[in-house]
């Protein structure tokens, strides 16, 4: 009843919006994050699963990872799915969930918002094994033994309630891909310098990288971190990595506060009407309803589903004062059904929070 009061006050502000269709799921707890029962949000409804044979051919991602663990192309055996019983293996990335990140249900909902913004998912389901991948030998800091052998072991969790893993589509079939990151710098004797590289010179990609940041701001996330954008193969835009969601209090800035912050602010703002009619279109083409939809089914709140509207009607002009002016956006204490609301002592900004303050 709640959200329908939301999703109703918010057709009568906007009559164009694409609000009620799809709005079927049930009602949760306002401002909680709980779901009464996880086991659909879950590969065999969360029980445990062996880690070979469900996996096979295994290859990390990035071989010179340094970290505890890493992620890991593979071969994954998850449904008997093919006419009498044949197994359907299938090419997925393989990425241990790290920890205090919600069992990755956070980057569960944000990747089934994806496509209804139009923009690229990772496919992103949950397993729990009962292994985790760990080197074979700590000595030798790359996942490969110098003879090119492989550098990793399986060590078993199954007594500590196993691994929960998240199952990601391998859009570049085990290519690897570059980030953002690196076609926003230039490497000079072999090292990642900031600022001058390919991406200034493709205003497709700057818009496409607006558009995320704009979907990422509107859910708190990592607004401007271009090391969790991959360029894939057809040259198009995916973004990774989202741990948590609408749970932020200040605003994520990322590469605008690097050495070349003020190169990428200009190079973007000058694609901001581009961008800004995109933007506007969400409010046509996104059915809201799915988008709570989406929200209840992984433990999300109305005050969560009241929170996003929030960001979402002032999406622009925050996306605006991010670009043109980072430091004087700032954010108010989060609060139940919050939102991001910049504030600053100029009158520009000042009557930029007013006109973003007021309630749905």
């Amino acid at each position: 009843e709640e959200v329908s009061m939301v999703l109703e006050g918010l057709k009568l502000m906007h009559p164009g919006a694409a609000v009620l269709s799809g709005a079927g799921a049930a009602g949760k707890a306002a401002g909680s994050t709980h779901v009464d029962d996880e086991s659909a949000l879950w590969i065999n409804g969360g029980a445990m699963m062996p880690l070979f044979p469900t996996v096979r051919d295994l290859r990390p991602c990035d071989p010179d990872s340094r970290g505890e663990a890493t992620t890991f192309f593979a071969e994954a055996l998850l449904e008997m799915a093919l006419p009498g019983g044949a197994p359907l293996w299938e090419r997925v990335v393989l990425k241990e969930i790290a920890p205090n990140t919600g069992n990755g249900l956070p980057q569960a909902m944000v990747d089934a918002l994806k496509p209804l913004f139009g923009i690229n998912a990772m496919g992103v389901r949950r397993v729990r094994l009962n292994a985790k991948l760990r080197r074979k030998n700590p000595g030798v800091t790359k996942w490969y033994n110098p003879d090119g052998s492989n550098n990793w072991k399986a060590v078993q969790t199954t007594q500590q309630g196993g691994t929960a893993y998240l199952i990601l589509r391998d859009y570049s079939h085990t290519l690897p891909c570059t980030t953002l990151a690196r076609l926003e710098g230039t490497l000079r004797k072999g090292k990642l310098r900031p600022g001058g590289g390919a991406l200034y010179n493709s205003p497709e990609l700057l818009v496409d990288l607006l558009i995320i940041a704009a979907f990422r701001l509107m859910l708190e996330g990592d607004t401007l971190d271009l090391d969790s954008v991959l360029v894939l193969p057809s040259g198009s835009l995916l973004p990774i990595n989202e741990k948590d969601a609408l749970n932020r209090k200040f605003p994520s800035r990322g590469a605008l506060l690097g050495a070349s912050g003020d190169k990428l602010r200009h190079a973007l703002a000058d694609l901001i009407p581009v961008a800004v009619a995109r933007i506007e279109n969400w409010w046509h083409e996104v059915s809201l309803g799915r988008v709570w939809d989406v929200l209840a089914a992984h433990g999300y709140g109305p005050n969560h589903l009241r929170r996003l509207l929030r960001n979402m009607r002032s999406l622009v002009k925050t996306l605006k004062t991010l670009l043109s002016n980072p430091g004087a956006l700032q954010l108010r204490p989060v609060q139940s059904g919050g939102a991001l609301l910049p504030t600053s002592s100029s009158s520009a900004s000042a009557s930029s929070a007013e006109a973003l303050s007021n309630p749905i």
